[in-house]
């Protein structure tokens, strides 16, 4: 006795030790596992945790031995029709039908086919099926398959709701589901919001949260300026400047969004009058080296002209320094004319132009863009 006290406790510790700190979503991972190789493990897990599944062929049985009588030598029922009998199974046809109406797809699924095999293991017994019997019959296999198939789906609901925010893809398809189910669409929108928020990269989440947010709401703006962020799309901006009712408030929201994105930034800056902060974005890129027509001449003025001069002449000080060949000086050429156009900055080029000179006298390519530029600016001046 004391020897099997003593391995009944080291058998619990072991188990406490075994589940020290392990989560639900490892146990039910566990579970999927091991249902995979053994079926039956789902069953002793339901019947350890008090929900075993329901039988109910017993009780179906029952119906019919009542209602029949049995031979006590051949075993088989002394009638030869059902039609003679008081047999009445249409309460448990409706049970199931009760079942599946009110979204329990598995339990109407087992009461169907439990209904449907106690008709089929009684067949022997006549000769002949009457319609009516036919039909439940039929009725019941019909829906089995029904409701085993709701049930799938169900089960794989479940599981996406538990596992939604692991990745993307999961996330994604249980967006899919919801738009398409008849569920609640509060909750829907919800599940969208919170997917959109953890996996701000993932088109495909941003476009089904979209598509899930009411229109006149705030989530559905910041879904658009999400969408905008990762697409660059005209389309998205439209429609969240058509939606907002404040849009100095959602344009801020919008600029902090796209921070890490300095050409998109930029578009929208120009697009939306604002020099000086095109400015800030522009002189603290990698531009202005490849900097657009556009937003050169919208910085060329006497209030940002000196700062865009300067960053002009850091760009050209890097190509001259990694520069191997002419068509590396071309930059430095570019450059040079684009300083040139800036008004007010015209006698400090002349004198960085002449430095250069000075210091590089020996690169042809680059003395070559030099004289291109004191060309064109001398036809300049002629006319």
């Amino acid at each position: 006795m004391a020897r099997r006290r003593a391995a009944t406790t080291a058998a619990a510790a072991a188990a406490d030790d075994a589940s020290y700190a392990v989560t639900d979503g490892e146990v039910r991972e566990f579970l999927r596992s091991e249902a995979a190789r053994d079926p039956d493990v789902i069953d002793r897990f339901k019947a350890a945790r008090g929900r075993v599944k329901t039988d109910h062929r017993r009780r179906i049985q029952d119906m019919f031995d009542s209602a029949l009588e049995v031979s006590q030598m051949s075993g088989y029922y002394d009638v030869e029709s059902f039609a003679e009998t008081d047999l009445d199974l249409s309460p448990v046809l409706d049970e199931a039908r009760t079942l599946e109406r009110r979204g329990n797809p598995l339990e109407a699924e087992r009461l169907y086919r439990h209904l449907s095999e106690v008709l089929y293991d009684n067949m022997p017994s006549f000769n002949e099926w009457e319609s009516e019997f036919k039909e439940i019959f039929d009725e019941c296999n019909t829906g089995a398959k029904r409701c085993a198939k709701a049930g799938a789906a169900a089960a794989r609901d479940l599981q996406l709701a538990s596992t939604y925010t692991q990745s993307a893809g999961i996330c994604a398809e249980y967006l899919r589901r919801l738009r398409e189910g008849d569920g609640d669409p509060g909750k829907a929108r919800r599940i969208a919001a919170g997917g959109a928020r953890r996996f701000p990269e993932s088109k495909e989440v941003q476009s089904l949260a979209l598509s899930l947010c009411p229109e006149s709401g705030a989530d559905y703006r910041a879904a658009l300026r999400r969408m905008f962020v990762l697409t660059g799309s005209q389309e998205y901006l439209d429609e969240l400047k058509r939606r907002s009712p404040l849009w100095a408030a959602d344009r801020c929201e919008l600029i902090r969004d796209l921070g890490g994105r300095a050409n998109l930034l930029a578009a929208v800056l120009h697009g939306e009058g604002m020099v000086d902060e095109l400015a800030d974005t522009v002189l603290s890129s990698r531009w202005p080296g490849a900097l657009p027509r556009r937003y050169h001449d919208a910085l060329a003025t006497p209030r940002h002209g000196e700062r865009l001069f300067a960053a002009y002449r850091k760009s050209a000080e890097r190509a001259i320094k990694e520069g191997k060949s002419g068509v590396d000086y071309r930059a430095v050429g570019q450059c040079l004319r684009r300083m040139r156009t800036i008004p007010g900055q015209e006698l400090k080029l002349e004198r960085y132009a002449s430095g250069l000179r000075r210091r590089y006298g020996r690169r042809r390519a680059l003395v070559e863009q030099l004289d291109r530029m004191g060309a064109s600016a001398g036809r300049g001046s002629r006319r």
